[in-house]
């Protein structure tokens, strides 16, 4: 599971990419804090889902490529405020550096999940959102991710295909379409790379049937586009929903 913060980040661990990640999360917290009925991207909403799936009332919840805790936030805003939560997001060296100032009570970043799951204990869920294809080797992570043995996984926003062999690109985009929200004050957008690998569905889907039952599946468009024809973002607008985007760390940060 680390790979992604360790080996696959030489270019997404980046101090400018945390520093508008980070930027962006407090201005989503701020406006989540302020404003009874906030206006939203249904993508920020999808790791809800994983929440009606159970009913305790203390909740330990390991957030892999969670950026600056989007979905920490959206969930204290929209769960009942009588559950506890204990979320630990994992990060990137830069990201984890830059998001202490984040940090509460039932919020922490780690750079490896070894640390987050001492911290956590026992895992009630797991979410990748927009992960897995940011990573050297997608199905290995899978496996790390599997082996997290959480009661719940939630997997989400994740570039596959139907070709056997992994694609292996590299994704241009905004620094601007890193994080949830407009750009904040103060910074410069610029064009950002990073490498992107995407996987067999088939293959992808019967290693987590080693472990779990999948229960629920959100439907996408399904549209097929040739890398080398358009840009690999191309590609992830038509595999992902509209407004893919603006979920925490547009590439890896969910």
């Amino acid at each position: 599971t680390d790979q992604k913060l360790a080996s696959g980040g030489a270019t997404y661990n980046s101090k400018r990419i945390a520093e508008v990640v980070v930027a962006k999360n407090k201005q989503l917290r701020e406006e989540l804090r302020s404003t009874e009925y906030p206006t939203l991207n249904f993508v920020l909403l999808r790791p809800l889902i994983a929440f009606a799936l159970t009913k305790k009332r203390k909740l330990n919840v390991f957030d892999l490529g969670g950026g600056g805790g989007t979905h920490y936030f959206i969930a204290k805003k929209f769960i009942d405020s009588e559950i506890e939560l204990k979320w630990a997001v994992i990060e990137t060296p830069a990201m984890v550096a830059e998001a202490q100032s984040l940090r509460e009570p039932g919020l922490s970043f780690f750079e490896n999940s070894d640390s987050a799951s001492r911290h956590l204990g026992i895992i009630d869920i797991a979410i990748a959102s927009s992960v897995f294809q940011y990573l050297k080797d997608p199905l290995d992570a899978l496996e790390d991710f599997l082996n997290l043995e959480a009661q719940y996984i939630f997997i989400t926003r994740t570039a596959l295909s139907n070709e056997i062999a992994p694609i292996f690109e590299i994704q241009k985009s905004r620094l601007k379409d890193n994080g949830p929200g407009r750009m904040p004050d103060g910074f410069v957008d610029e064009e950002i790379n990073y490498p992107l690998t995407v996987v067999n569905i088939d293959l992808f889907k019967r290693i987590l049937e080693t472990k779990y039952e999948i229960i629920c599946e959100i439907e996408e468009d399904r549209s097929v586009h040739r890398i080398g024809v358009v840009t690999v973002d191309d590609v992830l607008d038509h595999l992902l929903p509209d407004d893919w985007r603006s979920d925490d760390g547009g590439e890896v940060n969910g």
